[in-house]
């Protein structure tokens, strides 16, 4: 028999259709794996294998001595796992729709890119980059989007990474439509690998750096960038909002390639060292902080949608049950508004010149 038991890692990632699994199948082996992204629409629990929630180590041992016991039981799923590759997953059966559906969108595709390439080049978008969501450090974030879309500041929101575990609540669903998500990890790893000149490139800058940002954020944060590069291009993308510490690494790397002016908003507890924070921000034109020494020049707000003490955290907690942000009012959103497009603006006409 075959077991893979998958679980999510601590940085979000898991695997998202293991090809393992299908080989294991096409070889008439019973399968015991996790009930993980797109394992279930390979294996059939009770008809080709057994599959237990994600990190169960009791329901797993449970399912393979399951199968041990029970010679008929694995010669059953083995030969139902069979059948259904060869029902499902024949090249035949699984190329020609993929051929068919390119096809029909070729047309509207290439309509699609001559739209865009007649509109004006001065048209130009602020990408606010989301590291992961819906992340519980971000609570005020989708009130913060909607007071951006209702003031028309052109904002691209850019979700580098979905957080499947966590709860959504309805601002979530009805903002999740308005977000644009990265492609899954193994999309993103051989983007990575494919750049190999420009990855070793970006680790070498990163060594040469006094106060560095630890490995693993910085590996992660530029796999998001070298994906980030063409859609920005795309996008007329003349100013980059990093929402957390965590993307605020992943902005200064974009900042280089793009020839872009970024701005920073950081968590109460940021994922990063000081003395990184404090370097990062000389590098931006401006941003919020709850933590004014953080920041000696450019245009920092205080941020008003962070919480760090008791009485704060007790606002924040009714502000999102509620929906009515009792920590930042008009007033503030209205000076953030302005400050995002003053930025995006001021640097405009030598974006353009620095992309010809």
């Amino acid at each position: 028999m075959f077991a893979l038991a998958s679980v999510t890692d601590a940085q979000g990632a898991s695997d998202v259709f293991p090809t393992v699994i299908i080989e294991a199948m096409a070889a008439a082996r019973p399968v015991v794996s996790t009930r993980l992204a797109g394992i279930p629409e390979s294996v059939v629990h009770g008809e080709t294998g057994l599959l237990v929630l994600p990190g169960d180590t009791m329901a797993l041992a449970e399912a393979l001595s399951r199968l041990i016991e029970d010679p008929k039981l694995r010669l059953h799923y083995g030969r139902a796992g069979r059948a259904r590759i060869e029902q499902h997953f024949q090249i035949e059966r699984t190329v020609a729709p993929l051929v068919d559906l390119l096809q029909k969108t070729s047309g509207a595709s290439i309509k699609s890119t001559q739209r865009r390439a007649s509109q004006s080049e001065a048209a130009t978008e602020i990408a606010y980059l989301i590291d992961r969501w819906p992340d519980r450090d971000l609570p005020l974030l989708e009130r913060e989007l909607e007071e951006m879309k209702r003031r028309n500041v052109p904002i691209a929101p850019i979700v580098c990474e979905l957080n499947s575990r966590a709860r959504y609540t309805p601002a979530m669903e009805k903002m999740a439509t308005s977000l644009e998500f990265l492609p899954d990890p193994m999309v993103i790893e051989a983007e990575w690998r494919t750049n190999h000149a420009l990855a070793q490139k970006l680790e070498e800058d990163r060594a040469q750096q006094s106060a560095r940002a630890p490995s693993a954020i910085f590996l992660r944060q530029a796999r998001f960038a070298l994906v980030l590069i063409k859609l920005l291009r795309e996008k007329n993308v003349s100013h980059i909002h990093a929402t957390s510490s965590r993307a605020l690494v992943c902005a200064l790397i974009l900042k280089k390639l793009l020839k872009v002016t970024t701005s920073a908003t950081i968590e109460a507890r940021p994922a990063l060292p000081r003395e990184w924070i404090q370097n990062a921000l000389s590098e931006c034109v401006g941003g919020r902080l709850r933590d004014r020494q953080l920041a000696a020049g450019g245009s920092f707000l205080v941020d008003k949608t962070t919480f760090r003490s008791a009485p704060q955290r007790a606002i924040g907690l009714v502000s999102k049950k509620s929906g009515i942000d009792l920590t930042a009012g008009t007033r503030f959103w209205q000076e953030w508004a302005e400050l995002l497009v003053r930025w995006s603006r001021g640097d405009r006409k030598s974006n353009v010149e620095n992309r010809k």
